[in-house]
């Protein structure tokens, strides 16, 4: 089932109604409203503009609008619960009908939370075994993994993050949204060593061809049966190396000089070898004997490829706790 931690959502003008006016800020041009918008970024993100002169509305929330169901992240049994939470606040009253049928969502972050200890380890096993560092390019930011493909063309970005979910819900930017939970520690202890990937789409292109749909409708996006996040792994990262032992060789020895001259960074060691390789080499051959040496040598090859695949095939399993609070 596709689960998603962001939705932005386009839909006809009358598919919101203003019910306080305070609320929104107001946007005038030439003595005409032209758009109302509400913005919320804490407890948790939610966004809802009436844009007059455009004839549309734009709708847009995070997971955490889940409260203590923030666990189950935004699904096809739960959507209907995030439209009531919106409304509930009293600020507008959203047609969820009419948002099924004529809204399209322009903006999706697919998300995966699986159990992994160490989600350092993991990013740095992921950074070195990428397939390609040209058509894929890997940078932390900050603490999380951000894997991104090398396009200019927005239809065609896709844009990966790892991080330690347990650690983000720790920081002083996620307190409001703790504070405001039922039961704390149930949620905090459901995130205990869970790694989160989180695979961001921000144009409907890239919606339709990775999620397999017809268009970016609510109904098609969640009923998807695609398995994206899968997908983008199994094609970004190379076959692992299940070498065990860390006894260097002299060929070993050799090439951990040049690993080191590049800051043990394997996007510099190929455009190493592909500045002084003769022509008709096979660079992808040349860099799995550094792959794999980077692996033994980082005691990073506890997470292999199959074992990561098999962890996102895996089935969410909905927090039992959070029934109570539908």
């Amino acid at each position: 089932m596709i689960t998603l931690d962001k939705i932005k959502i386009v839909a006809p003008l009358e598919c919101v109604a203003v019910t306080k006016q305070d609320a929104f800020e107001v946007k005038i041009k030439n003595g005409e409203v032209i758009s109302k918008s509400y913005t919320q970024a804490k407890p948790y993100t939610l966004y809802v503009e009436v844009d007059y002169e455009a004839g549309e509305t734009v709708i847009e929330f995070s997971g955490k609008i889940l409260l203590d169901r923030y666990p189950e992240l935004i699904n096809k049994d739960n959507f209907n619960y995030c439209i009531e939470r919106i409304n509930a606040m009293g600020f507008c009253c959203i047609d969820t009908a009419m948002l099924y049928e004529h809204g399209r969502a322009c903006v999706v972050d697919v998300t995966k939370d699986v159990r992994l200890q160490d989600a350092s380890g993991l990013s740095e096993w992921l950074r070195i075994n990428i397939s390609n560092h040209r058509k894929y390019l890997a940078r932390h930011i900050g603490s999380n993994l951000v894997i991104e493909k090398n396009v200019k063309t927005r239809g065609y970005k896709r844009r990966l993050t790892v991080y330690d979910k347990e650690k983000e819900l720790q920081r002083a930017e996620n307190r409001d949204f703790i504070s405001c939970l039922h039961d704390q520690d149930s949620l905090l202890s459901y995130f205990k060593g869970k790694v989160r990937f989180e695979f961001n789409f921000n144009s409907r292109q890239a919606i339709r061809e990775t999620l397999n749909i017809e268009d970016t409708s609510i109904d098609e996006i969640l009923n998807s049966t695609a398995n994206p996040i899968y997908n983008f792994i199994d094609e970004v990262i190379t076959e692992d190396s299940k070498e065990a032992g860390v006894e260097l060789s002299w060929t070993d020895r050799k090439n951990l000089a040049l690993l080191r001259d590049c800051d043990m960074d394997m996007a510099k060691v190929e455009a190493e070898i592909r500045k002084y390789a003769s022509k008709g080499t096979h660079i992808s051959q040349v860099l799995k004997t550094y792959k794999a040496l980077m692996s033994r040598l980082g005691e990073k090859g506890c997470y292999y490829k199959n074992s990561i695949l098999g962890l996102l095939l895996e089935t969410t399993v909905i927090f039992p706790l959070l029934l109570i609070w539908m």
